[in-house]
């Protein structure tokens, strides 16, 4: 969904499409993204956390996958200030919002004793 959601961004981007007279960018994004929204929505875990029928098992391969995430996030926040050249301010960003992300893995990795993260497959779009 996420490449999904990027696609249609850049789509609006090359056609120049412009939220309406008086609107938001914030309200514009909703507005076009409302079919990806729905799609979350109607996805396998978001049914099974409200049912209360989502398997366990399921439940514990979608906190890992969030786990991993968090890690791949801070792994590419200091790839991004590695390539920012001179500009301090955007590398010290980066460099302060990895180790945050360093700290949210720690935090969902412990609990769920991940010890080696290359071991989670995950898509292209993570890794």
């Amino acid at each position: 969904m996420n490449e999904q959601l990027l696609f249609l961004l850049a789509q609006l981007l090359l056609v120049q499409a412009s939220p309406k007279q008086g609107e938001t960018l914030t309200d514009f994004l909703w507005r076009e993204t409302t079919q990806y929204q729905q799609q979350a929505l109607n996805s396998n875990y978001v049914y099974g956390v409200k049912e209360r029928c989502l398997n366990p098992t399921q439940f514990a391969g979608y906190n890992v996958e969030d786990a991993a995430y968090l890690y791949y996030n801070a792994v590419n926040m200091n790839i991004s200030a590695g390539r920012s050249n001179d500009n301090v301010t955007v590398q010290r960003f980066l460099n302060e919002q990895s180790y945050k992300w360093v700290g949210y893995w720690d935090w969902m990795r412990e609990p769920l004793r991940i010890a080696n993260i290359e071991g989670i497959a995950m898509g292209e779009a993570v890794t």
